[in-house]
């Protein structure tokens, strides 16, 4: 009864249409899978015992019998065992297969995570920003009222030093000597100034 051997890869049984090649660690492919699986997979490793081996490695062409497909029978015991043992094979690829995007999942998952606590955190960050601009704009503001009472103060202050120098004009007006007064008149000058502060004097003894 012929072995009906088969390609892990395809999980197709070998036949004389397609060329079977092997590598050095003694697994048989179809050469067209094998050079596709070389140039897809991230390391050449044998698809089966994923031993490092390369192109180089690989018997391009192997022949052997393989009996008919009409021989045998479907109930025949070593028929059904090889084709449990493919039905194995690709369960075993499949699980595989699940349990690596299993993986990836999970790492997805936990870039996620950790993204999302960044994500966080840069929101308590901005949170607590905004609430310094917040308390900076108040303090702002409280120093532009505070500037501008100061800047009043300073117009208060001019105006009574101004009204001072008045009084203490008129002092001299109402208690100086005639020297002293004609000095104080003179220093006023003759323009409209000087005119514009004997008037005040003049109302200011009126008063």
């Amino acid at each position: 009864m012929p072995i009906r051997a088969y390609c892990t890869i395809c999980s197709d049984f070998f036949d004389h249409s397609r060329d079977v090649a092997a590598i050095h660690c003694g697994h048989t492919f179809h050469y067209e899978c094998l050079l596709q699986w070389f140039q897809t997979a991230p390391n050449k490793t044998c698809p089966q015992c994923r031993k490092q081996v390369s192109t180089r490695h690989i018997i391009n062409k192997l022949f052997f019998d393989i009996g008919g497909e009409g021989e045998g029978s479907s109930a025949d015991p070593e028929c059904l065992q090889n084709e449990l043992d493919r039905m194995k094979a690709v369960l075993s690829t499949k699980e595989r297969d699940w349990r690596d995007r299993l993986k990836m999942l999970e790492g997805l998952k936990e870039t996620v995570d950790r993204q999302k606590k960044d994500l966080d955190s840069v929101r308590k960050e901005i949170g607590e920003k905004e609430m310094l601009c917040s308390v900076l704009r108040k303090q702002m503001k409280y120093l532009e009222n505070q500037q501008s009472e100061t800047q009043a103060a300073k117009e208060e202050a001019r105006r009574l030093r101004t009204k001072m120098k008045t009084y203490e004009s008129l002092d001299v007006v109402l208690q100086g000597q005639r020297a002293e007064v004609e000095s104080m008149i003179s220093d006023m000058g003759v323009g409209q100034a000087a005119v514009e502060q004997l008037s005040i004097f003049c109302i200011s003894l009126k008063k």
